[in-house]
């Protein structure tokens, strides 16, 4: 593959490793995004990144309450 289209790849991941995949614990990132978002914990991530940790919970409770699970 090329090089530069890496970065265009999307990979599905769960949100809290703790958690099994499912509708409300999985998530979209890009290739370069992977890594950094699987060497932190959640605490981090509200902790640092307070915005995106309440938009990405958010929208799972959504998506939860949108499959009525």
């Amino acid at each position: 593959m090329c090089q530069s289209l890496i970065y265009f790849l999307i990979f599905l991941l769960r949100w809290d490793s703790t958690k099994p995949a499912s509708i409300s614990n999985l998530i979209l990132l890009k290739f370069n995004e992977v890594d950094e978002h699987e060497s932190q914990t959640l605490e981090d991530i509200k902790e640092k990144e307070p915005e995106f940790y309440s938009r990405v919970i958010a929208v799972l409770k959504r998506a939860e309450n949108d499959f009525a699970l």
